[in-house]
């Protein structure tokens, strides 16, 4: 075309004013660098690829775009805008120097949109005004910056909103008695996803304290309705859950020591019954490994405390002081002192049994005193000969069969 004719002759006529001076030797560099430069020159010129038309398309487009520019028509109206003018210029040169200046040109238009639009609060507009921008210039500093900006803002917005209708989601849970159950819409689920946007989030701390709370009532109401299976059930459950919570690891403990009270109850009450049989078959202290004494020591160890382990002692205790008193009443000392022996192993300190003790040990001393002193008279008589008095001295005792 004419434009490539215009810029070879130019740089024809350059070498030629080379060649003509002549005046040092340094003439044939400066062709060759004069050559070298205009070939740069003309091929940055002619690799656009545009004609004369292509250009007088270009400027009169360029002029519209202005205009648009001047009366702030960015988008609108359509076909009469500074963003179609701009396409148009982009479909016939993407690298002619003037629409590159156009394209910043307008990515500056945007800019002062989105501001428009960030002062209304409007951050998605903004922000998508911002990036239309940054199409036409990617490297617009101003446009860069403020996109970034913008999209923290948004996320800050978008995490507070959604955080909102978590702890709504939460709290409605919580009165619908959804507490660590559906997943992903229990009360601990939907709380736990609010933490994991704001971990110290108040609300959400407030709902999880919340649910600890109702989980403990119901383990407190399944234990006492249900059964204590029920409730150890659902307090293992629960810690799945909040293993650390002392609320609930404090209610563990007490259940646990609840259940060893129940547990040691109803042993105790086994014993008892024991105790009771073995009492009425005569089982009070023998044999040794089955008998009524042992089994209401083994309850005392229990329930040292409970009346009717008391009773169970007292009941061995008095049985054995009416056979002592029998014995004794009958001159069988020493039956006496071992019944009165045997009813103090149960209740060391039965006054009774004590004093039929002394009782009877009183009366085995003078006893064996008398038959002593018998003894030594009977020897004296031995030793003189007097057999027949000796024969009275240690003649058979009528009550207690001692000779």
């Amino acid at each position: 075309g004419s434009s490539v004719s215009r810029a070879v002759s130019s740089i024809s006529t350059a070498v030629s004013k080379v060649f003509r001076e002549k005046k040092s030797r340094y003439a044939t560099l400066g062709v060759i660098g004069v050559v070298v430069i205009g070939v740069y020159l003309a091929s940055q010129f002619f690799s656009h690829g545009l004609s004369d038309i292509d250009v007088n398309r270009l400027e009169a487009e360029l002029e519209k775009f202005d205009g648009y520019l001047k009366v702030e028509q960015i988008t609108a109206p359509p076909g009469r805008n500074a963003t179609e003018s701009l396409q148009k210029m982009r479909s016939i040169s993407m690298d002619y120097g003037k629409v590159q200046q156009a394209a910043e040109r307008l990515a500056e238009a945007y800019l002062g949109l989105a501001y428009d639009y960030y002062n209304e609060d409007d951050l998605d507009a903004a922000l998508e005004q911002a990036d239309i921008g940054l199409g036409f210039d990617p490297e617009h500093d101003k446009l860069v910056d403020l996109k970034e900006a913008l999209t923290s803002e948004i996320t800050t917005r978008d995490t507070l909103a959604r955080i909102a209708e978590l702890v709504q989601a939460g709290n409605r849970a919580l009165q619908e008695d959804r507490l660590i159950k559906p997943a992903g819409e229990s009360a601990y689920d939907l709380f736990q996803e609010v933490r994991s946007l704001d971990l110290q989030n108040a609300d959400a701390e407030a709902g999880l304290s919340a649910i600890q709370r109702r989980l403990a009532e119901r383990i407190r109401q399944a234990w006492l309705s249900e059964g204590r299976d029920v409730a150890k059930s659902l307090t293992a459950e629960s810690l799945g859950v909040f293993p650390q919570s002392g609320l609930l690891l404090e209610l563990q403990s007490e259940i646990i020591a609840e259940e060893k009270l129940v547990l040691e109850k109803q042993e105790v009450e086994r014993l008892l019954q024991l105790a009771q049989n073995q009492m009425e078959a005569g089982q009070m202290v023998e044999p040794g490994d089955d008998n009524a004494l042992e089994s209401l020591k083994e309850a005392r160890e229990l329930r040292p405390d409970m009346p009717e382990v008391t009773a169970g002692f007292q009941r061995i205790a008095d049985h054995f002081l009416g056979i002592a008193r029998q014995f004794f009443e009958n001159g069988e000392f020493q039956q006496s002192l071992e019944a009165a022996d045997r009813g103090i192993q149960a209740m060391p300190n039965h006054a009774g049994l004590l004093n039929a003790q002394e009782e009877a040990t009183s009366r085995l001393d003078e006893h064996n005193r008398a038959i002593q002193s018998g003894l030594q008279r009977a020897e004296r008589f031995v030793a003189n000969g007097q057999f027949i008095p000796c024969l009275l001295y240690t003649s058979p005792s009528p009550r207690d069969g001692t000779k």
